[in-house]
């Protein structure tokens, strides 16, 4: 609207005027301060406040005539109201042409009279029209309507009859530039202003020159109204869908908005207007009902609870989007390859969707499923390499049932119809985010037995029971066992099935036997492929190729220890039953050793037992002492070949000078433990106390020495007795060093120089040896 505020009313005084005035006041100056008579109102005196804001249809405002002439104050004053048409007609205003309006007792003291002018409601739309409110002063003036006296305000009045300003298709077909059966084309409406919605209207549209109603669906923003059409099988527009503007047929019917009175404008009950400027034929959006509804998108939904893979009782979503919403009845099923292709076709049951466009399919996994390449949905056609694009066979197979992408037992129509279909969708190769193992798995592994007499240590005869955790029903064959190691790492003990086939939990049972200790606690493993299975099948509890399924390790728990020789039981040491010499020197009749010979002794025990460091055993070659050393590896090859452990192996090498023509022997006790230890499994120390093995004439030795002795190295070793210089009459000695020992025979002398003379060394004889080791004196 135009607000006008109106300027202080001005009109040149004339002289007339004023004495007419000046007179009559003269006159009357008695009388009316008696009884004060109506003053006619000055446009200099006067101006109209008009109204800011604009007016709706159905709505008063009010206009004010002010006073300006504050000495005035309690004088009666009034004006001639008009109302003059602008782009308004008189039917959307009450118009006025009034007598004198006085002001009464409250505005002729506050010099503010106000005028009340009304507006008119219809529903016709025709936007926004204006009117003019008008007044005259009261005065003397013949023309008391003379307009250039007057004073103006411009009102306007807003239209709020809700209307249609633009009508718009809002959504694309699935595919292309048509529409299949089943699919919903959306219709936006605009209207002018904020409306309600409450009822059923309708826009009109023609299909292929057949009258079709889009219904109401929804309200958003920007004062849109949205309206749907599902296809039909019989519908067919080959030029695109054609809305009309708004006329009625010659059958009554409206090709616009229908049942306009359900729409009304926002907190009111003024219906909107029918009629709108229709759209023409609409070439993006034609209409073909043979064509079968499609997927659009085929999706997983879910994820691993752990990773990338799904394991026993996890269940896998998919979801297929269609272009159009389907209807299902039964329990139709998405065919799905788990693993190889070997392993058979799975089917995902339905979970939900029927009657949208999103069908939402679940596979729970069940223990024989194994796939590290991830899963593969099976889709409506297949090639070599992979799974072909539904887009690329939509041109021959929309109008056909296609290749069944689903199984199970079901049926599947377009929403709304009662055309049965097998949809067409793409499939998905080889998922890797989504693999699947739901083979028996351990969760948890753990002692669940307690020693006796409220002890953290198990003794001779207690049973030590283990339990396992699966994530599904499992049965143990007679190969299932647990492993516990019990003290050194060698010691490693099965713990055999005791209980819990068919169930979650396996129980496991170890009775400790004699020599079992443990002072850390026990540890221990459930080996992969150890004979346990998914109860009912064969999926067994073994990884597989590229999988991370660590055997479930029992960590060392000091709460469980062992000691299986308690007071009373095995205390009984073991002792050394028979020495002999292992192997012959050679071949055939040859009986002596020579260099490099290896000379075995067999040490035999009373009782299994078990050693550490290298114990040894002396020989005696020709009268000399020899060390033959304990050889674990060949130990453990004899007693391998024996089935027993208790005979040890020791070894010598034969070296050059070792000589025994009589043939070796060993004296009695002579076996040592060299800071090794020799026990048996109670811990009981060996005793190592034995009889002398007498020369064995089977067994000699000729390795004679025939390399001669070298001088080592020579070196002064005395000292002078003061400072570093020998005086007259000091003995210098010097030791010489021989690569073996050497027998001295005769006076050998040494030269050593003084500054350029020879002095010659004596050879020392003064300890009386003449068989001596590789030092002398000189």
């Amino acid at each position: 609207m135009n607000a006008n505020y109106g300027s202080l009313l001005q009109r040149p005084a004339l002289t007339l005027g004023v004495l007419i005035i000046s007179t009559l006041v003269a006159l009357f100056w008695i009388s009316g301060i008696l009884n004060p008579a109506p003053v006619a109102a000055d446009a200099a005196k006067f101006y109209l406040d008009c109204p800011t804001t604009e007016v709706r249809e159905g709505e008063s405002v009010d206009v004010f005539l002010v006073r300006v002439a504050d000495h005035q104050h309690g004088v009666t004053f009034g004006a001639y109201w008009h109302t003059d048409a602008g782009t308004a007609g008189t039917d959307d205003y009450v118009h006025q042409n009034s007598g004198a309006v006085w002001g009464n007792d409250s505005e002729r003291l506050a010099n503010r009279a106000k005028r009340t002018f009304e507006t008119s409601q219809d529903s016709i739309v025709e936007g926004s029209e204006t009117f003019t409110a008008r007044f005259t002063p009261v005065d003397n003036v013949v023309d008391r309507n003379d307009p250039t006296r007057d004073e103006k305000c411009e009102i306007t009045i807003i239209d709020d009859d809700p209307n249609i300003t633009e009508v718009e298709v809002t959504s694309s077909p699935a595919w292309d530039d048509t529409y299949g059966v089943g699919e919903t084309i959306e219709i936006s409406a605009t209207f002018n202003a904020p409306v309600e919605v409450d009822g059923n209207p309708a826009l009109g549209m023609w299909v292929g020159g057949v009258w079709r109603g889009a219904r109401f669906h929804r309200q958003s923003a920007d004062n849109k109204v949205i309206f749907i059409y599902t296809v039909r099988p019989e519908d067919r527009d080959t030029d695109g869908i054609v809305m009309d503007g708004g006329y009625q047929d010659e059958n009554g019917r409206w090709h616009n908005f229908v049942n306009h009175t359900a729409v009304t404008a926002a907190g009111t009950d003024i219906v909107a207007y029918r009629a709108y400027r229709g759209l023409p034929a609409q070439s993006g959006h034609k209409i073909d009902g043979s064509l079968l509804p499609y997927g659009t998108n085929t999706a997983i939904t879910s994820t691993p609870a752990s990773g990338e893979t799904y394991r026993h009782g996890e269940t896998i979503y998919f979801s297929i989007v269609f272009s159009a919403p389907l209807e299902v009845e039964g329990s139709p099923q998405l065919n799905l390859r788990v693993g190889d292709v070997g392993m058979g076709q799975r089917g995902a049951r339905l979970e939900g969707g029927s009657g949208t466009t999103a069908l939402l399919f679940g596979y729970t996994v069940a223990p024989h499923d194994l796939d590290i390449d991830g899963v593969t949905i099976l889709g409506t056609a297949m090639e070599t390499g992979g799974i072909i694009n539904a887009v690329t066979i939509l041109e021959t197979s929309r109008r056909t049932l296609g290749i069944p992408g689903l199984g199970g037992d079901g049926t599947i129509k377009v929403k709304g119809t009662n055309t049965v279909v097998t949809p067409i969708f793409s499939g998905l190769l080889n998922q890797v985010g989504h693999k699947m193992d739901g083979r028996p798995y351990p969760q948890s592994i753990s002692i669940t037995s307690s020693p006796a007499a409220e002890s953290d240590t198990y003794g001779l005869d207690e049973v030590i029971q283990v339990s396992v955790q699966f994530d599904q029903n499992v049965t143990a064959g007679a190969d299932a066992a647990v492993i516990l190691q019990i003290g050194s790492d060698s010691n490693n003990s099965r713990a055999t099935y005791a209980s819990g086939n068919g169930t979650p939990t396996l129980v496991f049972e170890y009775t400790v036997e004699s020599g079992d200790t443990d002072g850390d606690g026990i540890s221990g493993y459930l080996p992969h492929g150890h004979d346990i299975k998914a109860t009912g099948t064969e999926a067994l509890y073994q990884p597989g190729a590229g999988e991370d399924r660590n055997a479930m390790t029992l960590g060392v728990d000091a709460n469980h220890k062992v000691e299986g020789s308690p007071t009373g039981a095995d205390t009984t040491a073991p002792t050394i039953s028979s020495i002999a010499f292992y192997n012959s020197p050679g071949p055939g009749e040859d009986e002596t050793y020579g260099v490099g010979d290896w000379v075995g002794v067999k040490v035999s025990f009373s009782e299994d037992i078990v050693v550490t460091g290298r114990p040894q055993i002396e020989l005696s070659i020709g009268g000399n002492a020899r060390q033959a050393r304990y050889e674990p590896l060949l130990s453990r090859i004899e007693q391998k070949a024996d089935g027993s452990e208790n005979s040890l192996l020791f070894g010598y090498t034969v070296q050059e000078g070792d000589v025994d023509s009589d043939g070796l022997s060993i004296g009695a006790n002579k076996v040592t433990l060299n800071d090794g230890t020799i026990r048996d499994d109670a811990a009981n120390d060996a005793v190592l106390t034995h009889d002398a093995v007498p020369d064995n004439s089977r067994h000699k030795v000729a390795a004679p020495d025939v390399t001669g002795p070298t001088v080592q190295s020579v070196d002064v070793t005395s000292t002078p007795a003061a400072g570093d210089t020998y005086d007259t009459d000091e003995v210098i000695k010097v030791t010489v060093i021989f690569t073996e020992d050497v027998t001295v025979t005769g006076s050998p002398q040494l030269t050593l120089d003084f500054e350029g003379t020879d002095k010659t060394a004596d050879y020392d004889t003064a300890d009386g040896d003449e068989a001596c080791s590789p030092t002398r004196w000189l």
